[in-house]
């Protein structure tokens, strides 16, 4: 089951890289102004107000275009009237467009991405079969991509009403919404930095087996079984150090379900001897994943619960 479920988030990582990139070689940019907002109604999971940012932009033959954004928020204070911002415009619908400056996609297709192909890496999958997976979804996607130009296009603004969002911002429903973020601001903030002192604690002893340590042949001899929300399998590697007669054994760190080695496996042994004496199987590049994972995370959360902290006050009527 577990394997099943990193497949699917190797493939969707892979889809959402595919797309970013094929936007942003097909689309061309635009500089647009923020005219307004439409209200998109009441959020079903927190209850709360969403808006929809209209922008105008001026196409190659001098034409005024009005389009809304792909999806709305809460957050007004990135809907400011007049605001700038540059937008990827589909080339073959003016209606469709993306904001060229969020990469927040791209990280979280490289995320899911990275931490899957990390997972089938480990379960040894071979490469030939993880390259066909990766071809199939690309065929799949161009030739879904190819049937939607097909279909109608986007339509264009409604004729609803459009608003600055201003106009939204001192309402009690937008000051309770700024007052609850700075309540849960500190807590991500928080959260971030033990993320982040995480990664660092885990790159610095990684750095210190890359940096110092010495390297052995090793066979994995047998496989602990745990029970930790389902049951997981650790590797336990024995290998000889290069000062000793006697055999020296280690558990594996990454544990896993099914089990990423075999009773047998021969594996590459990184280690230290000495005081604060450790070993570990080296994987090479991906041995340096983990570190960089919580650490990335770290710094979004600290990021995200900063941008909570510091906005404005929404002005009284």
């Amino acid at each position: 089951m577990l394997l099943i479920i990193v497949t699917l988030l190797t493939g969707a990582g892979f889809l959402l890289l595919l797309n970013c990139l094929d936007w942003r070689l097909r689309a061309h940019r635009v500089e647009a102004t923020i005219i307004g907002v439409r209200e998109a109604g009441v959020d079903d999971d927190d209850d709360r107000q969403t808006y929809i940012p209209v922008y105008q932009y001026t196409d190659d033959f001098g034409r005024t275009v009005q389009v809304m954004a792909s999806g709305g928020s809460g957050q007004l204070r990135r809907m400011r009237t007049g605001g700038s911002v540059s937008l990827m415009v589909a080339p073959d619908d003016p209606q469709n467009v993306r904001v060229a400056n969020s990469w927040f996609i791209e990280f979280a297709g490289a995320a899911f991405f990275c931490i899957g192909l990390w997972q089938l890496t480990l379960a040894r999958w071979p490469l030939e079969r993880i390259v066909a997976i990766l071809a199939a979804l690309g065929v799949a996607y161009f030739a879904l991509r190819r049937s939607s130009l097909k279909r109608k296009r986007s339509p264009a603004v409604d004729a609803g009403p459009i608003r600055p969002a201003e106009e939204f911002q001192a309402t009690p429903g937008n000051r309770r919404e700024v007052r609850r973020q700075r309540l849960f601001a500190p807590v991500l903030v928080l959260l971030g930095v033990l993320f982040i002192a995480a990664g660092g604690y885990t790159g610095r002893e990684m750095l210190r087996l890359k940096t110092m340590g010495l390297r052995a042949p090793g066979t994995v001899v047998r496989i602990d079984t745990r029970l930790d929300d389902g049951t997981v399998y650790y590797a336990v590697v024995r290998y000889t150090p290069a000062d000793r007669s006697s055999a020296t054994e280690f558990v594996d760190g990454s544990g896993a379900n099914p089990a990423l080695y075999r009773v047998g496996d021969r594996v590459e042994v990184i280690y230290l001897n000495g005081a604060g004496a450790t070993a570990a199987i080296d994987r090479g590049v991906w041995t340096w994943l983990p570190p960089l994972m919580f650490a990335g995370i770290g710094v979004v959360c600290a990021i995200g619960g900063l941008s909570m902290l510091l906005q404005p006050s929404p002005p009284m009527r």
